[in-house]
């Protein structure tokens, strides 16, 4: 699946995910993970840009974005990883490229694609079985959330994930609890049904909607589509990078 330009973003919500060249494990030490963090607070300075949520892991990062302006997110992201380059090769004494790419970018399409996409972020140090518990990880956006101590969201954050920073626990506790890449419409966020389910429903000779009916049915397509498109799943942050 070809990448989204970044002139192109349709949404204001995206989901960033930077990556160590050749997978190298670039956030493994501590300092490296915060400082990352650092230069993600420091250069929203000046920007319309708010941290929805992230998680810091050893060879990845995610980042849940709002933004109003493209061209606004190249630059920040830009500044935070030329900085973090930068700093990288003075300490370990090298030189050349530190990140895979400059980031890619997925846009969210929907309210439920944004609460999954937040949830994913929030469960890859459970999935690569660092921690057991969503609370125990340091270096994501959990614990800001669930706790009076913000760093990299504010207000705002929440507002735009749930419309009011004043009663968003309940929600926040049950999307997490919950969450689940278990049903055809949250497949579709991720894949392009046009090319990926076509197979499938010329196979069983079966439209969508007698799929979505039949659960069995629906749980061979399911098994299908995570065969069958990995990549497009790794790529938009269904699987994770790590893995």
């Amino acid at each position: 699946m070809p990448r989204i330009a970044r002139s192109k973003i349709i949404t204001q919500y995206c989901h960033v995910i930077v990556q160590g060249i050749e997978r190298k494990f670039i956030f493994k030490e501590k300092y490296f993970k915060e400082l990352y963090l650092s230069l993600l607070k420091d250069n929203l300075k000046n920007t319309k840009i708010e941290i929805l949520g992230y998680c810091v892991m050893d060879n990845h990062v995610h980042t849940l974005i709002y933004v109003d302006d493209a061209k606004e997110l190249s630059k920040y992201m830009q500044k935070v990883n030329t900085c973090f380059a930068v700093r990288y090769n003075k300490i370990h004494d090298r030189v050349g490229y530190v990140f895979r790419s400059r980031y890619y970018l997925q846009p969210i399409k929907s309210e439920r694609q944004l609460f999954n996409c937040l949830v994913y972020i929030h469960r890859n140090p459970i999935k690569a079985n660092i921690v057991a518990n969503y609370e125990e990880y340091k270096f994501s956006s959990y614990k800001e959330f669930i706790t009076k101590r913000k760093f990299l969201l504010s207000s705002k954050s929440i507002e735009l994930l749930f419309g009011s920073s004043d009663n968003y626990m309940e929600t926040f506790k049950k999307i997490h609890s919950n969450w689940a890449i278990n049903d055809i419409e949250d497949i579709k966020e991720y894949i392009d049904e046009e090319i990926i389910l076509k197979d499938f429903l010329n196979k069983y000779k079966k439209s969508i909607e007698e799929v979505k009916e039949d659960k069995e049915l629906l749980k061979e397509l399911i098994k299908d589509l995570t065969s069958k498109s990995r990549t497009i799943l790794k790529e938009n942050g269904i699987i994770s990078w790590s893995q």
